[in-house]
């Protein structure tokens, strides 16, 4: 999901700037 989108099952990755599932 797009970085500052609600990702309840995914955790943000911060070298991509998106949510990995």
């Amino acid at each position: 999901c797009p970085l500052g989108a609600y990702c309840p099952l995914a955790k943000l990755n911060k070298t991509t700037g998106i949510c990995d599932p």
